[in-house]
């Protein structure tokens, strides 16, 4: 059987079909193209020799050669993967003051490397295993989308920090997912000189990304490189920032409609269970300010979150529809929420409801960018340097 496994011509149209499609599921055009030609080759001539499996031993080693050139499809292909810098030298020294912007990250396009090293990067088994699968689903998110311009935004974000900070502080960005990673900027933070760093996580909660970055920043050992460093809380208390979201959802109200109008709040439940309570709390403090002054009825508003639990955000919309609301805001109440985030739950929407005659469902971003936030920003920032460096 294991001889006929290495030497049989239809070993070779196995590994054609099994590797050559994993790359086609992994790598986006003009790769693609070829990777699936070759593929869809070795199934023409798996076919044309289908009777070989009529053996049980050939079926066998069949599945053996299934399972084998796949690992290699997966070893290849995650050899491909982004190596992120993590080595940390202090140069110079300079006294301002370094803050690093720290957001989850999105690439403009697909890009496998950087996709391979994220999903390695959230630690998840299953799409670690599955990893040609995982890829071709993040491709696909990206054809959805066109292009996403998180980058840029953010990048306005840092530019807006920049103008309203004194000179004495250099402002930084840095993703989790994305280039530069955070290990990346801070390494570019410590060669250029500043020994003193703050940072500022875009997160409403200590959520798994929270988490994660504190997780990573650890990881780099700054203490032996003489860098201090301070750590802004989450977003989750700020006056400033519930206003954002409130005048993000306002300014999407038709107010002629009030009466026929309903409010998706979306929150996520990755984290811990503490983190999932004040996501909830905060959500539900928007829902009663909602209901005091704008005086949209309760059972017109609904929190739920972003995955498949008791009271997502598809079941909702749905409800809401069945009590007959003419409008549907729907808001991911998320500061740093990305385009694919956003564009999933609008495809969602799409594939799971069917709209009745004059009914509308609006997805709001939301992404926050106003001077609520910027110059909330400035206020944990100054609060952070209140206190005396070593």
């Amino acid at each position: 059987m294991f001889k006929k496994l290495f030497i049989n011509k239809n070993t070779i149209y196995i590994f054609m079909f099994i590797f050559f499609t994993s790359l086609f599921l992994s790598y986006r055009d003009p790769l693609e193209n070829i990777f699936i030609t070759i593929a869809f080759l070795g199934l023409i001539l798996i076919i044309k020799n289908i009777s070989f499996l009529n053996d049980k031993n050939n079926l066998i080693a069949f599945i053996i050669c299934i399972i084998i050139f796949y690992i290699m499809s997966v070893l290849f292909i995650y050899n491909q993967h982004y190596p992120i810098t993590k080595k940390s030298n202090l140069r110079n020294n300079n006294s301002d003051i370094a803050v690093l912007l720290v957001y989850d990250g999105e690439s403009p396009k697909y890009n496998m490397s950087k996709s391979i090293t994220n999903i390695n990067l959230k630690d998840e088994i299953v799409n670690k295993a599955m990893l040609p699968f995982s890829l071709n689903k993040i491709k696909k998110q990206y054809k959805s989308i066109g292009k996403s311009n998180y980058k840029s935004n953010t990048k306005k974000i840092a530019d807006e920090v920049n103008r309203i900070l004194s000179n004495e502080y250099k402002i930084y960005l840095g993703y989790l997912y994305d280039t530069p990673y955070i290990e990346e900027e801070i390494n570019q933070i410590l060669t250029d000189g500043h020994n003193k760093i703050i940072t500022v996580p875009i997160y409403l909660t200590k959520n798994k990304s929270y988490c994660l970055f504190r997780e990573r920043i650890n990881k780099m050992h700054l203490s032996k490189t003489n860098a201090q460093i301070r750590h802004t809380k989450d977003l989750v208390d700020s006056e400033s920032i519930f206003n954002s979201f409130i005048n993000k959802i306002n300014s999407n109200i038709n107010k002629e409609k009030l009466l026929n109008t309903g409010i998706v709040l979306i929150g996520s439940q990755e984290g811990s269970k503490e983190s999932t309570e004040k996501d909830f709390a905060f959500r539900n403090k928007i829902k009663e300010y909602l209901i005091e002054y704008l005086k949209i009825s309760e059972d017109r508003i609904a929190i739920c979150w972003d995955n498949n639990s008791g009271s997502n955000y598809i079941k909702e919309v749905k409800k809401m529809l069945e009590y007959g609301v003419g409008e549907i805001l729907c808001i991911y109440v998320k500061p740093s929420v990305t385009y694919i985030e956003n564009n999933l739950i609008i495809n969602n929407l799409l594939n799971e409801i069917e709209l009745p005659d004059g009914a509308k469902i609006k997805v709001i971003d939301g992404f926050l960018e106003d001077n609520n936030f910027i110059y909330d920003i400035k206020r944990r920032v100054r609060s952070k340097n209140v206190i005396e460096w070593n």
